[in-house]
């Protein structure tokens, strides 16, 4: 089964599958469909994240860009998702003389993919077990023609790294954590958490500079 096949008939089963913050594939919908779909959802876990990123990414493209123009002021560029007609923008701004809409581009990068990053990458992909081909060439494709899509299988690839070089992990593991409050988190420190010292999701998650074994 491939990754479009999954995001589909996972859909029609009831369960959406998103990205998280972390760049994560999160499931929602009843435990049962989920439960169901966790195995080839692992299985195919780049191919996913590749065509969710690649989704994200054409949406905020789609989104409605306007220059709207007045008598008596500068011209003023808004962005609204979800898209709106030409009537209903100017409806919105009914001091306005005309609107044009702005063009979505692409952000090509500024550089070539250069072969050391091909190469972490590649490697990242293996990490998690993705070896079909089509998929990594895909992957590879959006690097090299997409800003935004490299930067965020870069990231993944550095995370990767730091997590084979770092073996601190989340802060239910580390000694500074008592009772749910951190005994080193000070505001506008290294250890981010909300009042009474708590730390806050998705740091409850993450490594930090404050972990103590």
């Amino acid at each position: 089964m491939t990754a479009a096949e999954i995001l589909r008939e996972s859909a029609a089963a009831g369960v959406t599958l998103k990205l998280s913050a972390m760049g994560n594939i999160k499931a929602t919908g009843t435990q049962a469909a989920v439960s169901r779909w966790l195995e080839p959802i692992r299985a195919n876990k780049a191919g996913i994240v590749a065509l969710l990123s690649e989704d994200t990414n054409e949406k905020s493209r789609t989104a409605s860009r306007w220059l709207i123009h007045f008598a008596d002021r500068e011209p003023l560029e808004v962005a609204l998702s979800p898209a709106v007609s030409h009537a209903e923008i100017l409806a919105s701004y009914p001091q306005a003389l005309a609107a044009e809409p702005i063009e979505p581009s692409r952000r090509q990068p500024d550089a070539l993919l250069a072969a050391r990053q091909e190469r972490m990458i590649r490697a990242w992909l293996r990490q998690i077990d993705e070896t079909d081909g089509e998929i990594v060439a895909s992957v590879l494709q959006q690097c090299r023609h997409d800003e935004d899509a490299r930067a965020y299988y870069l990231d993944r690839a550095l995370d990767a790294v730091a997590d084979d070089l770092d073996d601190r992990r989340s802060c239910h593991q580390c000694s500074n954590l008592r009772s749910a409050v951190c005994i080193v988190a000070e505001p506008g420190g290294q250890v981010p958490a909300i009042r009474g010292h708590t730390p806050v999701a998705p740091a409850m998650l993450r490594r930090c500079g404050g972990y103590a074994p």
